[in-house]
C-alpha cells in the first residue's frame, strides 16, 4: 500500500469518526432535550399552584398532552452511615414530576422513582461508594432531615447528588422542564402568565427547537457533498454540450444525485424565521438580536449540569460538523484530481 492510499484510508477513517460523532451527539440531544426548560430568577413557582394550573389547563384542553417537571438544586449536605461509620458530602435535588427530566442521567442499576414515590431516592455512584463501600446498594436506606429514604436507583453523574420526590405543596421551584403540545418557549411563558404563576425573570431554553437545528448541523457535510457533486457534473455537462449523449448522461446523474439527496434528507427551516411581510427589512436584524440575547442569557446562567451538557453538546456537534466538512472537501479534491 503506497503513501497515497494510506493517506486516503486515514482521511476516510477521520470522516467516519467525526461525522459519526456528530450524528451521535445530535441523536443524544433528541433523546434527552425534547422539551422546554425554564430557569426562574426569583421566588419561583409553588408546587400546589403549578398542579392546580396544570389540571385546569388539561381540563380545558383534554386532547392536549402536557407534562411538567419542577425541580430545585438544593444545598450540599453531609450524610452519615452509622453502621459503617462513613460520611459523604452530596447535593440534594428535590423534584415534582419525572426524575429523568432533571438531567440526562445514565442509570447504572435500579430505576428512577415514580412521581408519587416520596419514600424513595436515587443517588450517584460516588455517594453510594462513599457511604456503603459498594456501588450496588439498591434497596439500602439513607437518612435526610430525620427521614429515611430507600435507594431505588444508582446513576452516573459528575456531581454527587441525592434525588428525592418533593411532598410539600408550598415548595417553590426555580427550574421547570415542560413538554407541551405547542413545543415553543412562547407557549411555556404564556402558560405561566395566564395562570399568574410567577413574576420572575425567566430564561427559556428551547431544547426541542435546538435539537431540530442540530439535525441541520449533522447533515451539513451531506449538503456540501450534494452541492459539490451537482456543480461538478453540471460543469461536465456544459463542457460536453456538443456531444449530446455525454451531456445527457451528466445531466441525468445530476438529477439522480439531487433526487436521492432530497428523498433522504429533510432540512429544517423554522416558521418563525419566515417574515410575515417581505417588506419587513428589519426582520432579520431582530432575529439576530433575539439570538444574541438568548445565547447571552444561556451563557450567564447559574451552571446546572443539564444546561452545561446541552451547551457542550451544541458546540461540539457544530465543531465536528465543520471538521467533517473540511475533511470531505479534502477527499473530494483528491477525487477530482484523480478524475
Amino acid at each position: 500500500m503506497n503513501k497515497k492510499n494510506i493517506s486516503l484510508f486515514f482521511l476516510i477513517a477521520l470522516v467516519v469518526l467525526t461525522w459519526g460523532g456528530c450524528i451521535y451527539l445530535q441523536r443524544y440531544a433528541v433523546k434527552n432535550y425534547d422539551g422546554i426548560s425554564l430557569r426562574l430568577e426569583g421566588v419561583g413557582v409553588k408546587q400546589g399552584e403549578l398542579e392546580a394550573a396544570l389540571k385546569q389547563e388539561q381540563s380545558k384542553n383534554a386532547d392536549k398532552s402536557w407534562r411538567i417537571t419542577a425541580w430545585n438544586r438544593g444545598p450540599r449536605i453531609t450524610i452519615h452511615n452509622n453502621k459503617l461509620n462513613t460520611t459523604t458530602k452530596t447535593r440534594i435535588i428535590t423534584v415534582f414530576g419525572e426524575m429523568a427530566k432533571v438531567c440526562p442521567f445514565q442509570i447504572k442499576s435500579g430505576s428512577f422513582c415514580y412521581e408519587k414515590d416520596t419514600l424513595g431516592c436515587v443517588i450517584d455512584e460516588k455517594t453510594a461508594y462513599d457511604l456503603f463501600r459498594d456501588k450496588n446498594v439498591v434497596g439500602n436506606t439513607i437518612t435526610y432531615e430525620s427521614k429515611q429514604y430507600v435507594i431505588r436507583g444508582i446513576v452516573k453523574s459528575k456531581e454527587q447528588l441525592v434525588i428525592i420526590i418533593n411532598n410539600d405543596e408550598k415548595t417553590s421551584f426555580t427550574n421547570l422542564e415542560m413538554k407541551l403540545e405547542d413545543g415553543t418557549g412562547v407557549a411555556a411563558i404564556n402558560f405561566l402568565n395566564d395562570y399568574q404563576l410567577t413574576s420572575d425573570y425567566i430564561t427559556v431554553l428551547e431544547g426541542s427547537f435546538y435539537v431540530r437545528l442540530l439535525y441541520n448541523t449533522a447533515i451539513f457535510p451531506a449538503v456540501y457533498i450534494w452541492i459539490y457533486l451537482v456543480v461538478f457534473f453540471l460543469k461536465k455537462a456544459y463542457t460536453k454540450r456538443n456531444i449530446l449523449l455525454q451531456c445527457f448522461v451528466y445531466t441525468l446523474v445530476t438529477v439522480l444525485i439531487s433526487y436521492v439527496f432530497f428523498k433522504t434528507t429533510r432540512l429544517y427551516f423554522p416558521d418563525r424565521w419566515i417574515p410575515t411581510r417581505w417588506s419587513d427589512f428589519s426582520f432579520w436584524s431582530r432575529i439576530a438580536k433575539e439570538w444574541r440575547v438568548k445565547w447571552t442569557d444561556f451563557s450567564y446562567l447559574i451552571p446546572l449540569q443539564k444546561d452545561t451538557i446541552l451547551r457542550n453538546t451544541i458546540l461540539l456537534c457544530n465543531v465536528m460538523s465543520i471538521v467533517t466538512t473540511l475533511e470531505i472537501a479534502l477527499l473530494l479534491k483528491q477525487w477530482k484530481n484523480d478524475n
